[in-house]
């Protein structure tokens, strides 16, 4: 959550002119993929470990992130139609997360995730860039949007997160008790807890500032 912020900061800096940076330089788009790939693993872990909570409750999450998806959708209209996000990082969060919660009793999450991650890197066809099919992550070519998560690669990831979601299960409950329960960590705690709230709640809060600060310095 951290290392999110601190990119949109970098890229709200530099859309109101405070900064000039290169989003396209390898450097940047490492960064801006590894933390995307944190996010997606992450839900593999989350999804496995909620399995002990039952259905109901999953569920709930996931219509949460659902309708925070629809209103970064309706957002990216009033903002730049020509740049809706239809397949956002919360989109592929959703279904990526209904297409691992039957599979994590099966024990073949780290099988299916290389697969998919081999499928990425193997299969280009323009006719999944159609707008219908442009989700996969399997067409050729991607079109303008403030944010694109497809479902290729990053269900391959999850998957990953779901296998080692298991083995997380079953390590003892207290193992990461001292660390966890360190009160120099108690903001980091807050962020985790309610990271869906931060993640919305951040991007116009950032927005706004970097706005201030390019009329202050104007």
């Amino acid at each position: 959550m951290v290392a999110m912020i601190g990119y949109h900061a970098s890229w709200f800096a530099n859309d109101a002119g405070l900064v000039a940076i290169d989003f396209e330089a390898v450097g940047w788009r490492v960064y801006q993929r590894a933390v995307a790939g944190t996010f997606f693993f992450l839900v593999g872990v989350s999804t496995q470990l909620a399995g002990s909570r039952g259905f109901r409750p999953f569920a709930l999450r996931c219509a949460r992130v659902a309708g925070c998806s629809i209103v970064v959708t309706l957002t990216s209209v009033v903002l730049d139609p020509t740049r809706v996000v239809t397949f956002g990082i919360l989109q592929a969060i959703t279904v990526c997360s209904l297409i691992a919660w039957p599979l994590r009793r099966l024990n073949l999450g780290a099988a299916l995730g290389g697969l998919v991650l081999i499928a990425a890197t193997a299969v280009h066809d323009p006719r999944f860039s159609a707008p219908a099919l442009a989700w996969t992550g399997l067409g050729a070519t991607v079109a303008p949007t403030f944010d694109f998560q497809p479902l290729v690669p990053w269900l391959g990831v999850v998957l990953l997160g779901l296998a080692a979601g298991s083995h997380l299960a079953a390590l003892p409950k207290t193992l990461g008790s001292p660390l966890c329960g360190s009160e120099h960590f108690r903001a980091l705690r807050a962020i985790g807890r309610h990271s869906l709230f931060v993640y919305m709640a951040h991007v116009p809060v950032l927005g706004g500032i970097m706005q201030i600060l390019a009329r202050m310095r104007s």
